[in-house]
């Protein structure tokens, strides 16, 4: 993350823009939601189920 925001900040492309990077980070951010949310609850039912 610390590289996508110097990116900013540095003379770049005119495709490097803030909309791309918080493009970027909301889907991200959606997607390690989703799948730890996912693989834990996953994880927390396997090992808890009754056996």
């Amino acid at each position: 993350m610390t590289l996508l925001a110097i990116g900013l900040f540095i003379p770049h492309p005119a495709t490097v823009t803030l909309n791309g990077y918080i493009y970027n980070i909301g889907i991200v951010t959606l997607g390690n939601m989703v799948g730890g949310i996912i693989f834990v609850a996953l994880a927390y039912w396997y090992i808890s189920k009754e056996k």
